[in-house]
């Protein structure tokens, strides 16, 4: 036999999770923009928007699960070296242009560099924020960059996802419902603990052993193979289901109430992110909202959209008095300085990406 092909084609790609890369990018903007907190129904946007990130995380482990997958179905192995590099290529370029914004902002505010602060600035060098913004607080974050939280956390979920697949792969279908089952249990034990010791919310939301199921229920929908529930519950049914499940976390406390709620909260989040994945995943006609142009041109754009959103809103604060006004031009004005940044700093990266990819799946 002869040594098995990998793709070299864009097959792999699916517009329609662009689309839901955008609905996810909404969630978090509206839950950023803090003069929904008063509107009637937009305040329940405002206050449980924050499941965009569990969105973004269920999203990021089902694509690399399955690119991962079938590089190392196709190849007999997955290739570090050019996997980091294409990660590299990716984040960083963005994230440190970010970065060094946000301290020239500081620098030009005449902000004092104390060693705590440079220990902060460290912290996002290093993409370890999320583990030690507990111990530093909120309340001295770089400018507009406390929500690069989240790179940080995808950063160290890179370290651990290409050789979690191989380990997959090789295991029976029985022996990964045991190990994913084994996993939820021991996370919610360490969560427990937090919870027991009247942690503060810090300590549980921004780690990955705390802040887990989006990111391992993204894992299972990877290795669920199309159309498993077809035959008992149609797509369009389990979209609905997703709704219901946001709308029960909503009758929940806010997640920064430390409290043994929180394991009903997270997991709603986490099945909310799984469950409508898996649904737009496997309804043609979900496919063809969800693949809507505009909807996939700015998910392609959804990084810029995600880092530069509060600079943006910051911006063009108190540009109008009209709520509504001031929304449209924050989310103008940060699409404007996404399909820039995609333009000019991220796609000569991703061109350079384009070469030490082994599965490719979407076109720049």
């Amino acid at each position: 036999m002869g040594s098995p092909k990998f793709s070299t084609s864009t097959k792999n790609y699916l517009p329609e999770l662009d689309g839901l890369r955008f609905l996810a990018f909404l969630f978090v903007f509206i839950g950023h923009f803090h003069a929904f907190s008063d509107i009637p129904f937009l305040s329940i946007l405002y206050k449980y928007g924050y499941i965009g990130v569990d969105l973004f995380f269920a999203l990021s482990a089902y694509l690399f699960t399955k690119l991962l997958s079938t590089e190392y179905r196709s190849t007999g192995k997955i290739n570090l070296k050019k996997f980091y590099i294409r990660r590299v290529l990716r984040i960083w370029p963005l994230y440190f242009t970010f970065i060094l914004l946000s301290i020239g902002i500081l620098f030009w505010a005449g902000a004092v560099f104390t060693p705590k602060l440079l220990k902060l600035i460290g912290t996002y060098l290093t993409f370890s924020y999320n583990i030690f913004l507990p111990f530093f607080g909120r309340h001295i974050p770089l400018p507009h960059a406390g929500h690069l939280w989240t790179v940080c956390y995808e950063e160290q979920f890179y370290l651990l996802i290409p050789f979690l697949i191989p380990l997959l792969i090789r295991m029976s279908t029985r022996q990964r419902i045991i190990l994913f089952i084994s996993s939820f249990v021991l996370l919610n034990c360490i969560r427990w603990w937090f919870i027991e010791k009247q942690m503060p919310f810090l300590f549980i939301y921004f780690l990955p052993v705390t802040h887990f199921e989006a990111i391992l229920l993204g894992i299972v929908v990877g290795f669920m193979k199309r159309g498993t529930f077809k035959m008992a519950i149609y797509p369009i049914i389990l979209a609905i289901l997703s709704i219901y499940l946001f709308i029960a976390l909503t009758f929940l406390p806010d997640i920064q109430t430390v409290s043994y709620l929180l394991f009903i909260s997270y997991s709603l989040a986490g099945l909310f992110a799984a469950v409508l994945l898996y649904a737009i995943l496997n309804s043609g006609y979900l496919k063809k909202i969800f693949s809507y142009q505009p909807l996939v041109f700015l998910g392609k754009r959804s990084y810029g959209l995600y880092v530069y959103h509060t600079f943006a809103t910051s911006v063009i604060s108190g540009y109008s008095d009209n709520l509504y006004l001031s929304f449209i031009i924050a989310m103008s004005f940060t699409i404007v300085l996404s399909v820039v940044s995609y333009k000019f700093l991220e796609t000569p990266f991703l061109k350079w990406k384009e070469k030490f990819v082994i599965v490719k799946s979407r076109p720049i």
